[in-house]
């Protein structure tokens, strides 16, 4: 999930300078033993893992992020404001060293470890698919801050059982993990699927938002709008895919068929999984250029281009049709360096009237050979009908 603020700011405090908590610092690769996702059992295993991107590890401060507890903050969308009451200081990392392995030593301590892991995992990835690392500020991870939204309509909500990230200027963007109470399977912070998924949203965000954030996106029609956000719902979930090779990956933290209010009004399943055949229907379709963004839920749209880079490289792999047939991981890295590129693009053509068609084509321009061209050519024409006309390069 992304949560962009597009309102005015009033702040109530100014970020403090955070207290270092006494300990014991240290720099660089260090062996923690977290859970990690296990391809082949397709599940989660207690893991003996490097981070290699830590500056301090009691503080769990480094080159990908620094964690931050304790932070209080009302989203009032009345006052059109953000106010943060307590803008949080350090975490503290608690761990028992075993055979040259840190064992945390409590549940925040494991939960904490491991968005840092993900969220490295995540930078690193990034960065073998053509990132230069300094695309992205340096990013805070809040770490289950108290967040009270108040709605336009004055309901209160107390943000739980969620993780997004959330851009509120151009310098000052971070990530959150709210607490858990209503889905007790693997936390989100700990499903590395979940971390990239939001790491995605912040890269979309400085590849295609932050080239538009003057004229081009305040003069976005209500389609452009809607697919533009229905497709960074689609890149998020696919580039958590492409890195995982696990392509129902929210499904170790939340079971299938749970429904919840999304959108505010759209009682919707959760769990999305790429391996399914998704096909775009006149009813994506309508949602999309009727409804206004307010009232947009993204996650049709973004799970049918999810599904389709996920045959793109099951095509390209020739992995088969099966749901157990995980494309390798060199047909992963490839459909997402193809991706990247493509959204690299779009940021420097964005239009206004933004149709999804546009981003296919540039993803057919950056395809390799003829061969896969027309094997993602083939799953447009199957699954794309009502446009496919519009695509160019097909």
């Amino acid at each position: 999930m992304v949560v962009v603020i597009k309102i005015s700011f009033s702040w109530a405090a100014v970020l403090a300078v955070m207290i270092a908590l006494a300990g014991c610092r240290q720099e660089g690769e260090v062996s923690v033993r977290l859970p990690a996702y296990d391809p082949l059992a397709d599940d989660y295993k207690l893991t003996d893992v490097e981070i290699t991107t830590l500056d301090d590890l009691d503080r769990l401060d480094g080159q990908t992020t620094t964690l931050v507890g304790g932070a209080q903050i009302v989203l009032d969308y009345q006052k059109n404001e953000i106010d943060w009451k307590e803008a949080g200081a350090y975490v503290a990392f608690g761990g028992i060293k075993s055979d040259g392995v840190l064992i945390p030593e409590d549940f925040d301590s494991l939960a904490m470890a491991s968005a840092y892991y993900g969220l490295e995992l995540s930078m690193l990835f990034f960065e073998d698919i053509g990132m230069p690392r300094d695309l992205l500020v340096h990013m805070e991870t809040y770490y289950w801050p108290d967040l009270k939204i108040i709605e336009a309509d004055g309901e209160e909500i107390d943000m739980r059982d969620n993780a997004f990230y959330m851009y509120i200027a151009q310098n000052d963007r971070g990530f959150y993990i709210f607490p858990y109470e209503d889905f007790q399977w693997l936390p989100l912070s700990m499903n590395a699927g979940v971390m990239t998924h939001e790491y995605t949203h912040a890269v979309f965000d400085a590849l295609v938002h932050d080239p538009n954030r003057g004229v081009a996106l305040a003069a976005m029609t209500i389609s452009g709008a809607n697919f533009l956000y229905g497709l960074n719902e689609g890149c998020a979930d696919s580039m958590a895919v492409a890195r995982t090779g696990d392509p129902d990956y929210m499904e170790h933290s939340i079971e299938k068929e749970v429904y919840v209010v999304q959108c505010n009004t759209a009682i919707r399943e959760i769990v999305r999984d790429a391996s399914e055949e998704w096909y775009y229907s006149p009813a994506i379709d309508s949602a999309a250029r009727l409804q206004p963004a307010a009232d947009f839920c993204p996650y049709d749209v973004g799970a049918f281009f999810a599904s389709l880079l996920y045959s793109l490289a099951r095509d390209i792999d020739d992995a088969g049709p099966g749901p157990d047939d995980i494309p390798s991981v060199e047909a992963r890295l490839e459909v997402a360096t193809t991706l990247f590129g493509a959204l690299d693009d779009l940021g420097l053509s964005l239009k206004t009237d933004f149709e999804l068609y546009d981003m296919f084509s540039l993803l057919i321009a950056r395809l390799s050979t003829q061969a896969k061209k027309d094997a993602f050519c083939a799953l447009l024409e199957s699954r794309y009908a009502m446009h496919y006309d519009l695509v160019e390069g097909c």
